[in-house]
């Protein structure tokens, strides 16, 4: 009986996991450098030095005007998604860093006031994970949906019970 226990449990975990596999996958994902200056002039000149051969991480180090990256080479400490902005830049100019290669730059893009030049470290694919290494997650997320469900049944049967009508309107 235990086995039968068991075996309903993954199966349920299993279900759950195919019908929301787009909730486990992990987008494409960049680890970025950048290069932030007051005008377009000082990022054009650096550039001009990038493309005479300057390594990017020096020329972080001495033009970028970032505090939190400019000691690390410009590199940021997270890895960015394709699908939103991050930190203070807007998608728009997260679609102008998914454009490039790895090891390529930017040109100079105007962002929150300032001019970024971007470098793109490393490329990590969108990565759809085994059903095996996230059961725990899966399963968590399996009884968390199905509490919520009975917990908004548990709601709509105590307000049909007792009559109450709710005014949608009035609750803005």
């Amino acid at each position: 009986m235990i086995w039968w226990l068991e075996f309903r449990r993954v199966l349920f975990r299993s279900n759950f996991y195919k019908a929301n596999q787009s909730r486990y996958i992990q987008k494409e994902r960049r680890q970025i450098a950048f290069i932030k200056t007051k005008s377009k002039k000082d990022a054009q000149q650096i550039v001009s030095e990038l493309k005479s051969g300057k390594p990017f991480t020096a020329l972080a180090k001495l033009h970028s005007i970032d505090e939190e990256t400019k000691n690390n080479g410009g590199r940021y400490p997270v890895e960015i998604t394709a699908d939103q902005g991050f930190s203070i830049h807007n998608k728009t100019t997260t679609d102008k860093i998914f454009q490039i290669k790895v090891g390529e730059n930017t040109k100079p893009i105007l962002s929150s006031g300032a001019y970024y030049i971007f470098k793109v470290l490393r490329k990590t694919p969108e990565q759809r994970p085994q059903f095996e290494k996230i059961k725990e997650q899966v399963g968590f997320d399996y009884k968390r949906q199905k509490t919520q469900n009975l917990y908004q049944q548990l709601i709509t049967e105590t307000l049909a019970a007792a009559e109450v009508k709710v005014f949608p309107e009035r609750m803005k």
